[in-house]
């Protein structure tokens, strides 16, 4: 069944790439260790946005460092809970987000909670895919180097400066729908090596 899935979302995800497109030796390779994954652990199996997640890897890794890369963020970074069926990891981690923008980014978070604008539209994708949906491919490696030696941490770093860095053209925003499409061409438009490098220096103090 997983393998199903799998296909549906690689001929929705990656349509014309000349890296992982149909046919194409990245697009088998993605497949196989996605389908390994789903098979070694049985208690999640595949589930959507691990495309994302493991494609970013690939770019940069061989299918045998990628999967153990992948291994590691299941089994000690806690990953497992993100993938979970009850989606226990994303809520905690949605739940630290809204504490952290409440603290560091307290007017933006007022302005957000006054159009009624939660968070988690935003950052469930973000932390479901390691921002691997939204960083380009070629620039995903800095992500990953800095998430892999400082965890969670860094990732919440990383949400809070790319937050900073859009909330002064946000706020100026007087409409529900406006703010909710700004936010998505803003996040499009994000220099990513710049805030990488800004995230592992900013917000030290958790």
């Amino acid at each position: 069944m997983h393998k199903i899935q799998i296909l549906k979302d690689l001929n929705r995800s990656f349509v014309g790439s000349p890296i992982f497109g149909k046919g194409t030796k990245g697009r088998r390779n993605l497949m196989d260790v996605l389908e390994v994954i789903a098979l070694k652990y049985t208690g999640i199996g595949y589930v959507q946005g691990m495309n994302f997640l493991v494609a970013g890897f690939l770019y940069h890794c061989s299918p045998a460092v990628t999967l153990g890369l992948v291994s590691h963020l299941f089994e000690n970074l806690q990953l497992c809970d993100v993938f979970a069926e009850d989606l226990v990891g994303v809520h905690l981690h949605n739940e630290r987000l809204v504490q952290l923008v409440e603290k560091h980014l307290p007017e933006f978070n007022q302005f957000m909670i006054d159009f009624d604008i939660r968070l988690e539209i935003y950052s469930t994708q973000w932390i479901i895919t390691l921002f691997s949906q939204v960083i380009p491919l070629e620039e995903y490696y800095l992500f990953f180097d800095s998430f892999l030696r400082h965890g969670w941490d860094f990732f919440y770093r990383l949400v809070l400066t790319v937050l900073e860095k859009l909330a002064s053209n946000i706020m100026v925003m007087e409409d529900w729908q406006e703010i909710i499409e700004g936010i998505k061409v803003e996040i499009s438009q994000t220099k990513w090596k710049e805030a990488i490098r800004d995230a592992n220096y900013k917000f030290n103090k958790l």
